[in-house]
């Protein structure tokens, strides 16, 4: 068990979980089928449609929590990035998620915490007011995600968002038009308006009825460990993108593009993708 401590005398120290360190993303003898270049599609066929997570699968978050994390090390907590990010996750904004609870007041909570004084809090509330906004004004999609969906699309491939998040659906649609990913989905649902969160089974049934299709023709594309084995166990197929290094799936891809290879019916476009990434 680790801890994470704040320096100085009256401040609180509280006792965190911390994952156990991993040597990398390493799997089990024989599964999950890790691609280093396009391969033909794994399964007896094509998925129909493609259910995408958003944060760190289409696009990257990393940026704002790396520099949240290192602004709280400035005054003084002491914290693992993954460990940090994993109690907020799980304790507090879980219930963002559903709807239950307000983020700043949730975003405190977990300040306090972790020790930090009500000053500490406001300062940290302030700079986060200044600084968020330009980090996400700055988010860009991740290499290779734009070109792969459009091509998947034309194609006649189904894909779909389900995402936690503390924003709506069609807030997040906003979002990813405004990344150049407008028109792309057939469906984008937040957990937000379901009150239920992944990786609770309902979730991932809203998001299969809003698609029309049963859980053995749709893949779910995630990062997160626990997600992806939610959807394996609603009888979803599972690709894996920059992953938790304890992420089990059907497939794990090196890159985006791969998905191509996995989920195309057309051998013409699997031999373009092997080309190009080959």
């Amino acid at each position: 068990m680790g801890t994470t401590k704040t320096r100085g005398p009256g401040r609180a120290t509280s006792s965190w979980p911390r994952p156990q360190a991993s040597a990398g993303q390493v799997a089990p003898e024989g599964q999950p089928i890790i691609l280093s270049r396009p391969l033909a599609c794994p399964w007896p066929g094509p998925p129909a449609a493609l259910l995408f997570d958003t944060g760190d699968v289409l696009y990257d978050t990393t940026s704002w929590r790396r520099w949240l994390l290192q602004r709280l090390v400035n005054m003084g907590l002491y914290a693992h990035y993954r460990s940090f990010w994993r109690v907020w996750e799980r304790e507090f904004l879980v219930d963002v998620h559903r709807g239950r609870r307000d983020m700043d007041e949730a975003f405190g909570s977990f300040l306090r915490s972790a020790g930090m004084t009500p000053a500490q809090i406001d300062e940290v509330r302030a700079s986060c007011r200044a600084r968020r906004g330009k980090l996400q004004a700055a988010t860009r999609l991740l290499p290779g995600v734009r070109d792969t969906l459009g091509q998947l699309k034309a194609e006649g491939v189904v894909l779909g968002v389900l995402a936690n998040a503390d924003r709506s659906g069609d807030q997040i649609r906003e979002q990813l038009a405004r990344l150049g990913l407008k028109d792309i989905f057939v469906v984008v649902i937040s957990s937000l308006g379901l009150g239920c969160v992944l990786p609770e089974p309902d979730a991932y049934r809203a998001a299969l009825k809003a698609m029309e299709l049963p859980a053995p023709e749709v893949a779910f594309v995630g990062h997160d460990a626990e997600e992806l084995a939610g959807a394996a166990a609603v009888g979803m197929r599972t690709v894996a993108f920059n992953f938790d290094p304890q992420a089990e799936a059907d497939v794990c891809l090196a890159r985006f593009e791969q998905l191509q290879s996995i989920a195309s019916s057309d051998p013409r476009r699997e031999s373009s993708a092997l080309s190009r990434t080959g």
